[in-house]
């Protein structure tokens, strides 16, 4: 989501100034401009975070006070005609706060885990204080935009937020990066590589997808998996309990050039996710031609489709993944065909076109906005 908002961000500040409220950690710069573009990114320091990658419910806390002090502050600095913020919590209440103050019109974002992740006991759909907080954040949003169908629907059904909430979904710029040979990345030559990209958590449900590989019964197959997290060790035991340990490479955190490059010499991307708010991953795959195995459930069911970009199959069933991958795997000339229609498919998630739909909302909601003054 982070990722999503910054392009999106980028392709707006081409015609537009455009500033970006944040939190930070101590080794980032409180304010960055971006070269060549109007954007500026701001940064407030909290505690609670330590790592660039990953936030706590101490520094999502800390960052209310802190980002609205901020945020007021800026707004009475400079001016601004919308508000637009990515996630429910915290920054739909920071974004609702400062744009009340300022008297200008709050778009609000709902990307996934801020509202729905069943893995978690903390998930505002059930935890009663996160679910206010939740609630107040869409209650106070003057629209609402949505990353997938599938999101629009649980916000209107755990949240009361309104039918009809459109739905844009994430995009990400054309990649850059130098391919190289297998050899170069430590890859094998005549390996077929099954490779997921995600933080090892929970809600990723990666032990269904290493009971697939062992499933799979291919000693020529190798799952690699591009992330990091508190999962790690379980997913290393887990691995050995199933008898694939060699089969199973954790890589861990990689640069953005290196995703791609590793990518790019896979043979099939896989998640077995519990839930997707929408999934940038499987974007980041399609560029580089990857036939994709997923889960039927969740926001990328927009973007994928059964038997065009892959397989679609039920959560949690380890049999059914395995099934998807080895067709995959065992039909070159299916993979070919998913492949091409998956580099084209890509193409309607440009992210200049998805920008200039929020364009449109901010322009509608500014003209409303001052419409109702004019009227008071």
């Amino acid at each position: 989501g982070g990722i999503a908002m910054m392009e999106i961000a980028r392709e707006l500040a081409r015609r537009h100034e455009v500033h970006v409220l944040t939190s930070r950690t101590s080794e980032l710069d409180v304010i960055e401009k971006d070269a060549g573009l109007d954007l500026t990114v701001h940064r407030v320091l909290v505690f609670g975070r330590s790592h660039r990658a990953t936030a706590s419910f101490r520094s999502m806390a800390a960052f209310l006070p802190a980002g609205i002090r901020y945020g007021k502050r800026l707004l009475a600095e400079l001016r601004f005609d919308v508000v637009n913020t990515w996630f429910a919590i915290p920054s739909g209440i920071v974004g609702g706060a400062i744009a009340r103050h300022a008297r200008v019109p709050h778009i609000l974002t709902i990307i996934g885990g801020d509202i729905y992740d069943p893995s978690k006991w903390s998930s505002p759909h059930r935890f009663y204080p996160a679910g206010v907080a939740a609630k107040w954040a869409l209650r106070h949003a003057d629209d609402h935009v949505a990353i997938s169908t599938d999101i629009a629907r649980r916000a209107h059904q755990y949240f009361g937020a309104p039918e009809g909430i459109e739905v844009i979904p994430l995009g990400i710029a054309q990649p850059r990066f130098e391919r190289v040979p297998r050899e170069a990345l430590g890859m094998f030559a005549d390996r077929k590589y099954v490779v997921a990209v995600g933080r090892l958590v929970r809600r990723k449900d990666y032990p269904t997808l290493l009971k697939a590989i062992q499933l799979l019964d291919r000693q020529d197959t190798s799952l690699m998996i591009l992330g990091d997290g508190p999962e790690r060790e379980n997913l290393n035991a887990l691995a050995r309990d199933l008898g694939i340990s060699e089969q199973v490479e954790l890589r861990g955190f990689v640069s953005e050039a290196e995703k791609y490059q590793l990518l790019a010499n896979s043979d099939v991307f896989a998640l077995a996710s519990l839930h997707e708010g929408f999934g940038v991953v499987y974007l980041e795959a399609m560029h580089c031609g990857l036939p994709i195995v997923a889960a039927d459930q969740g926001g990328q069911v927009d973007l994928l489709k059964d038997g065009k970009t892959g397989r679609l199959v039920p959560v949690g069933d380890a049999r059914a993944l395995s099934e998807g991958l080895r067709e995959l795997l065992g039909n070159p000339s299916l993979a070919r065909q998913v492949s091409e229609h998956n580099l084209k498919r890509i193409e309607e998630f440009s992210v200049s076109s998805l920008a200039a739909r929020y364009g449109q909302i901010f322009e509608n909601a500014s003209r409303w906005h001052l419409d109702c003054q004019c009227g008071a």
